[in-house]
């Protein structure tokens, strides 16, 4: 048989696979009854012990380095055009293929098949005790099943082998080729700047934001939500809304992306920039080029870049003046009609006051990197067993009051606010920094490609922004590493001045 034939094959099997996979947790986080956990762990747990056996089968690896040989050969493309899910690649996206392979069957054959499973159902054991433990704001509930994870997470580790540190290689799976020895200085000359700049902005800021504190109803609140969706050209006919506790986005299909928010009566940012932000990750994952779709390269750049789409629509565009010249004045007649009295600038100020927040979904931009921050010091330090699972909340504690000067009055707006480590994610919080630092960079290079398009965006139109992302990030997919894209849009490699600038500009030189 072709082993390129073969190799595209499993690849698309693999595909399908984990995309049942998603579903199952899709439905864990959204509408499963809370009995059904035991089961749903045992079905995650098998599916991703298939996967991981797929993967690392003899005849993946032939296939694999059968198709090396042939990288070149033009024969190929003609011989397995004719499948429905298949189709030609160019020479950059073959080498792209390959490349993701490679290191994708490299990465799974140092994880032993029974590590897998283990986590798997540690994890989804694990995300219902950490539900159930947020909503009592009780650690000690969740504690063993954290220790359990973490456990896992170090054995994982040793398993993939490091030079420096374990954390190495957990970061590494979402953000290739991320090390500590780049993370670490980029994000303590991050806090070094940020943390003075944040107080500055807050010492000099006089926001009343009760404008943000009335009754809107959930029904209403979701009608609106959906309103911007269309707006921004989210394709229901491909994707849905639903709500979880913990908002995420769950790629279910090459058409069906899930995205999910929480609603609170009393204060709608809380759903609304949920939704624009969740939105961001669910036009990248529908917007990958037809030459790759329901393959590897399928599949976002990094966390980092994927983030850097997130935050993009939701701080960039969603808290953007422009932005709300347009949906201010819908939102005053149709739907709260209480903002009547209140004028544009104090809205505005309001949805961008920046005040120390306890909980990291609801920060404000510019205190956001500094919540990462503090998680990756700790999942960090507990990787490396330098800090115990004991000490962890008041860990946390300190360091909020250190970086935010604020302290949780209890677990649940503490230590267990984030999904994150219950799913056994280790390495996952740094994209999210990286994400903030990516996205500043991308808008500063739209605003030099498109400068009409903040006059676009008080017009409710953003199509020009739609297709600029889809041109430049969307549809390569993971055919560049995350260094090269960014360097291709913007010039430069990951760079927080930009970010900084940005900030500067906009709150201590009058919002825009």
């Amino acid at each position: 048989m072709n082993p390129w034939k073969e190799l595209r094959r499993i690849d698309h099997e693999v595909y399908l696979l984990r995309h049942v996979s998603s579903l199952l947790g899709w439905d864990q986080e959204t509408y499963m009854p809370i009995r059904g956990i035991e089961e749903r762990a045992e079905q995650i747990s098998l599916l991703e012990t298939l996967i991981h056996s797929k993967i690392v089968s003899p005849a993946t690896r032939e296939a694999l380095e059968g198709a090396k040989e042939q990288l070149d050969e033009e024969h190929f493309e003609t011989e397995i055009g004719g499948e429905s899910h298949v189709r030609p690649f160019t020479p950059i996206q073959r080498a792209a293929f390959l490349r993701e392979w490679d290191r994708r069957v490299a990465r799974a054959s140092k994880i032993p098949t029974s590590l897998v499973s283990r986590m798997a159902y540690a994890t989804s054991v694990g995300q219902a005790k950490w539900a159930q433990a947020k909503k009592e704001a009780s650690f000690e509930l969740f504690k063993p099943y954290l220790q359990e994870i973490l456990i896992l997470t170090r054995e994982l580790a040793g398993a993939l082998g490091f030079r420096e540190t374990p954390y190495d290689p957990l970061v590494d799976e979402y953000e290739p080729g991320m090390t500590c020895a780049v993370l670490s200085p980029l994000f303590e000359q991050l806090r070094k700047d940020l943390v003075p700049l944040f107080r500055e902005i807050v010492s000099a800021s006089t926001v009343d934001d009760r404008c943000l504190h009335l009754p809107f109803p959930k029904e209403a609140q979701e009608e609106f939500g959906m309103r911007i969706l269309q707006a921004m050209g989210f394709p229901f006919e491909r994707a849905r809304l639903d709500v979880s506790v913990h908002p995420f986005t769950s790629t279910l299909g090459a058409d069906d992306v899930r995205i999910t928010t929480r609603y609170n009566p009393t204060y709608f940012p809380t759903a609304i920039f949920g939704i624009i932000h969740e939105a961001g990750h669910g036009l990248y994952d529908l917007g990958f080029g037809d030459e790759i779709r329901g393959t590897i390269l399928a599949e976002g750049v990094s966390l980092g870049i994927h983030e850097s789409q997130s935050r993009f629509w939701e701080n960039y565009i969603g808290r953007n003046k422009a932005f709300w010249t347009y949906w201010y004045p819908i939102l005053q007649k149709e739907y709260l009609k209480d903002l009547s009295l209140v004028p544009f600038d104090t809205f505005l100020l309001s949805i961008n006051r920046v005040q120390p927040s306890l909980i990291r979904v609801e920060a404000d931009e510019v205190s956001y990197p500094l919540h990462i921050i503090l998680r990756y010091n700790l999942e960090k330090a507990l990787v490396e067993d330098s800090l115990s699972i004991s000490d962890l909340p008041a860990a946390w504690n300190d360091g909020m009051v250190e970086l935010l000067g604020i302290k949780p009055s209890h677990d649940g707006e503490g230590v267990l606010q984030d999904i994150h480590w219950s799913m056994g994610s280790f390495g996952y919080f740094p994209t999210y920094a990286l994400g903030t630092l990516y996205a500043a960079q991308f808008y500063s290079s739209l605003l030099k490609d498109h400068p009409q398009v903040l006059q676009e965006i008080e017009q409710g139109k953003y199509g020009t922004i739609v297709q600029w992302l889809r041109e430049k990030v969307h549809t390569l997919g993971k055919i560049f590493t995350a260094e090269e894209l960014c360097r291709q849009i913007t010039g430069s490699p990951i760079d927080p001045g930009y970010f900084l600038r940005y900030v500067r500009e906009k709150y201590l030189h009058r919002i825009s």
